[in-house]
């Protein structure tokens, strides 16, 4: 899945891909033909990925609830940040988005 606005491919990562993000930045970059220069998660940011790493691989009929959606700048392939709901959608059918912008970034998203 990929969706597009005129300045932004968002791409939602499959599991394998959350794992490449955690321990092979290069290697996920290559595969999504994009530049990511914030280097690997860590901290409490590590725990939470790796956390919506072990519910992606438990649940892949669900997985785009519980991966991150990268914001890939078109021109240019850089990473400008990263989305993710937090959790799936709820009777109502509405959700919660989380989202970060890299900081040399944010001006160019909006």
């Amino acid at each position: 899945m990929l969706l597009t606005t005129e300045r932004l491919r968002i791409v939602p990562l499959t599991p394998r891909q959350l794992g490449l993000w955690l321990y092979d930045i290069p290697a996920l970059g290559k595969e999504l033909d994009c530049r990511y220069t914030a280097g690997s998660p860590h901290g409490d940011f590590r725990r939470i990925v790796e956390g919506q790493h072990a519910l992606a691989a438990a649940d892949p009929g669900n997985h785009l609830f519980h991966t991150f959606w990268f914001l890939i700048l078109r021109d240019g392939g850089a990473v400008a940040g990263s989305a993710c709901f937090k959790g799936a959608a709820d009777a109502d059918g509405r959700v919660e988005i989380g989202y970060g912008l890299e900081k040399p970034l944010k001006n160019r998203v909006t």
